[in-house]
């Protein structure tokens, strides 16, 4: 008697409405009927189960409720707020925006989403767009990501290329397999290993943790550049380090390093830390340990100090 059901149907699309009778706003119907169909006694649940064609060009705008969905190889829209999504494949161009909610996906072919205060999990993804605030991923694969991200986390086991801006995130990877250009302020980067395939890996960081793993039998050619306020130290015992001044109006300082045994093929990581305002301190240290069963493990420490601030560059070598 309070429920009713509205459809709009035209020859390009169909429009569901749920309405509570007599009212014309949610909230109003939330407070007038919560007596007489939310009380203790009374269960209420709202469900639509749409069948659409595999191809078709969907939006669906969704609020406090859940969505699940299969497969999906047309364009495909989804808004949805103080709810959660499942989804299989979504082969077509994917645009989710999503609040306060939970998406758990197998597939993204091509997708631009928009998450704030929420999760996604996704296991594997073509090309992906992210812009997002105070949010987690769990991603397994990615062939090529974007991402604009404030306040979030993201766990990340295979990325092929990784560019974007990152403040107060953390962006942990476990394999990066092409390319690497992100700019990260006030957070925390960790790259736990790169593939014989990595084909450069640029950071322009500003009071960030950046914590990158390297293997001895590799290559790698590490360049950092830094103003002419930073002061450059670095332990004796490294013996292949150069600096060098760059000149220009900017003062820049040039600080390189070579690791790694094998020189078959080198790997470029490249470093930018400029701060106009601090006195910065650029450090290169050599630690030798022994660590529960492995013996000889050396870490050099790229520190870079800007007044309270700490920015540390943690290479692994074993």
């Amino acid at each position: 008697d309070y429920i009713e059901f509205d459809f709009k149907t035209t020859k390009y699309y169909i429009i569901a409405q749920t309405l509570f009778a007599g009212k014309s706003s949610f909230w109003s119907d939330v407070s007038d009927l919560t007596g007489a169909i939310f009380s203790s006694s009374t269960k209420t649940k709202i469900d639509y189960t749409v069948y659409f064609p595999a191809k078709a060009k969907i939006k669906i705008s969704n609020k406090y409720g859940n969505i699940y969905t299969t497969d999906h190889f047309g364009e495909f829209e989804i808004e949805l707020s103080n709810g959660d999504l499942k989804a299989h494949h979504l082969a077509g161009k994917t645009k989710l925006t999503l609040e306060f909610g939970d998406a758990n996906i197998t597939q993204i072919d091509n997708g631009n989403l928009n998450i704030s205060y929420g999760e996604l999990q996704l296991e594997q993804a073509g090309n992906l767009s992210i812009e997002s605030k105070s949010s987690k991923f769990y991603i397994d694969e990615v062939m090529d990501l974007d991402i604009n991200s404030r306040r979030d986390k993201f766990y990340l086991k295979n990325v092929g290329h990784i560019h974007g801006l990152t403040n107060f995130s953390l962006v942990e990877i476990d394999e990066l397999t092409q390319k690497f250009n992100l700019t990260s302020k006030y957070g925390d980067v960790d790259v736990k290993s790169f593939s014989d395939e990595v084909e450069s890996f640029k950071i322009n960081s500003s009071d960030a943790d950046i914590t990158l793993h390297f293997i001895d039998n590799k290559h790698y050619k590490l360049d950092a550049t830094v103003d002419d306020r930073t002061e450059v130290m670095y332990s004796a015992d490294i013996k292949n380090i150069s600096s060098k001044e760059l000149g220009g109006d900017e003062k820049l300082i040039e600080v390189k390093c070579l690791i790694g045994t094998d020189k078959t093929r080198t790997i470029p990581v490249k470093m930018d830390e400029l701060n106009k305002t601090m006195v910065n301190k650029l450090g290169i240290i050599i630690v030798s340990f022994f660590m529960f069963m492995i013996l000889d493990i050396v870490y050099f420490y790229f520190v870079l100090n800007s007044g309270s601030h700490l920015l540390t560059l943690t290479i692994s070598y074993y």
